[in-house]
């Protein structure tokens, strides 16, 4: 009787391989012939034993090789996940999102943990880095991190992927991220006009960005207004009605120091409260109310000059010695064609 030994190799439900070696007997029975004999007990023992050794050294290579293939997975029953790829850190308008490529493997969804290091942890807590709490057990690849880069310092970020108890590296940003290089957008903005005022809408923005709108009356750009708010939409009450407003906007963040351009130019007319032909008709109305008023006072002025002479300038009665028609005053030796003559009599001087 010899052993002979057939390795069967079998799949697991789990993803693994078995492998069972499987032991039969094989039962030989040495018929002798008649007239002739080929080999003694002895022979046959000895060639039982080589058969033998040769499958168990057989089986055992066929184990080495089964142990390097699989041996990952036999020995820990998981093998490691690729790094996450392009790696890549996008800002604009003060929103900083950390992208990069899924990591596509079988067995189950994939998860991502992102970490940050800041200049604090780098210097002061032995360059230890900090989880994103909001990017804990991610599935989509981007993570929004704008809560955590607070200060105008350079940032380094990371994330690593893990698939069940199966990781990979971690996978880091190429250079580090200064929330001073964010993007600002010029602002996109919508006028709406009323009688009483002038309302702008603006898109969306994060808090930390301001506004800043000038306006001005159409061809009088220096009396143009600036004003600054975080209010969206924006009300401008300062305003007439029938005129026609132009309007520019761009968007500022303080704690960078830093703006975005000037938008287009957007010019809008203000409506009125009244008709159109109502403006050219109260000019044409009040032109004849001056004429006809200004012809009334000329003929009252003509008609009643003398009364106006009397009032500004009264004549009093003078006395009859001053009266230029009952006393004649002769002056500069003037003659007259008459003399009134008074008798005198003349004396002579008597001496004693």
């Amino acid at each position: 009787m010899s052993s002979r030994f057939h390795i069967l190799h079998t799949p697991a439900s789990s993803g693994g391989a078995h492998m069972v070696l499987k032991c039969t007997a094989v039962s030989h029975t040495l018929s002798a012939h008649r007239g002739s004999s080929h080999c003694t007990g002895k022979n046959v023992s000895s060639t039982h034993q080589r058969m033998v050794l040769r499958e168990i050294w057989t089986a055992a290579l066929y184990t080495i090789f089964m142990l390097l293939v699989f041996g990952s997975e036999l020995l820990t029953g998981f093998e490691n996940l690729p790094a996450p790829q392009n790696v890549l850190l996008s800002s604009i308008d003060m929103i900083h999102l950390l992208r990069w490529s899924p990591v596509l493997v079988s067995g189950g969804s994939v998860r991502y943990t992102v970490e940050f290091q800041g200049e604090h942890e780098r210097e002061y807590r032995n360059g230890m880095w900090q989880e994103v709490l909001e990017c804990l057990d991610i599935v989509h690849p981007v993570c929004n991190v704008t809560a955590d880069i607070s200060s105008n310092v350079d940032y380094d970020l990371r994330v690593r992927a893990y698939q069940e108890e199966r990781v990979s590296p971690w996978a880091s940003i190429k250079n580090m991220f200064n929330r001073q290089d964010t993007v600002l957008t010029v602002p996109v903005f919508n006028v709406t006009a009323r009688k009483e005022f002038l309302q702008v809408d603006f898109t969306e923005m994060p808090k930390s960005i301001v506004f800043v709108l000038k306006y001005w009356p159409k061809g009088a750009e220096h009396q143009a207004v600036q004003v600054t708010s975080e209010q969206n939409p924006f009300v401008l009450v300062q305003i007439e009605e029938g005129v026609t407003y132009c309007l520019q906007a761009w968007t500022h963040v303080e704690v960078i120091h830093k703006s975005s351009n000037v938008s287009e130019l957007q010019c809008v007319s203000i409506p009125s409260t009244l008709p159109p032909w109502v403006a050219p008709t109260a000019v044409t109305v009040s032109l004849i109310v001056v004429i006809v008023v200004s012809l009334f006072l000329l003929v009252a002025l003509q008609k009643h000059l003398h009364l106006i002479k009397y009032f500004c300038c009264p004549k009093e009665m003078l006395p009859d010695s001053l009266d230029v028609d009952t006393c004649r005053v002769k002056l500069y030796g003037e003659k007259t064609t008459s003399e009134i003559c008074d008798p005198v009599l003349i004396q002579p001087e008597i001496t004693l």
